[in-house]
């Protein structure tokens, strides 16, 4: 459709949400030109790894299924990831530490978690 020029028929949440990763992204040379690691692919769920520029890691959950996707442990060894990091999700502060090679990851519904780490 076309853009509403309306704003108070806008989502503002939503819009506030992307604001907020607009300005992460520009902020973070990582997330610019940082490398970039698939960790798991499964169906309907995908995780992948963006590091280095500037000592910070990030880490993507996606999942599209109608589901929630079930509490499991994310491999994160070859990824060079080391036990005791610590990953604050972006978006409610929750905080997970590195076990024997793996990010502990919560059931995920539909949508996406930004995990970051100091490397």
């Amino acid at each position: 459709g076309c853009m509403i020029w309306d704003d108070s028929r806008w989502d503002h949440d939503l819009l506030d949400f992307h604001k907020r990763l607009i300005t992460l992204r520009k902020q973070s040379q990582t997330l610019q030109r940082g490398g970039f690691q698939m960790l798991l692919t499964e169906t309907d769920t995908l995780a992948y790894q963006r590091e280095g520029c500037d000592n910070t890691r990030f880490i993507v959950v996606a999942h599209r299924g109608e589901e929630k996707r079930a509490a499991a442990p994310l491999s994160v060894h070859h990824a060079d990831i080391a036990d005791g990091t610590v990953f604050t999700e972006f978006f409610s502060g929750q905080q997970l530490t590195v076990v024997d090679g793996a990010l502990p990851l919560p059931a995920l519904p539909q949508g996406a978690t930004l995990w970051q780490a100091a490397c």
